[in-house]
């Protein structure tokens, strides 16, 4: 990213996931709260819509 982009990434700010579906619940979870509206710009993979329609219910 440095090379490429000029960015440097702290090394803390890297996390692992199992996948990129628990990810993006995930980052729902922790950058949004109740009542919050997200975008979903379309076409797109099914479970992208489902992960954030089923946090989006709960």
């Amino acid at each position: 990213m440095q090379r490429r982009h000029q960015w440097a990434i702290n090394k803390k700010w890297i996390r692992c996931s199992p996948g990129i579906l628990p990810a993006i619940s995930i980052a729902i979870q922790t950058f949004t709260k109740p009542g919050d509206k997200i975008i979903i710009q379309t076409p797109v993979y099914h479970p992208f819509t489902s992960v954030v329609k089923t946090i989006s219910v709960n």
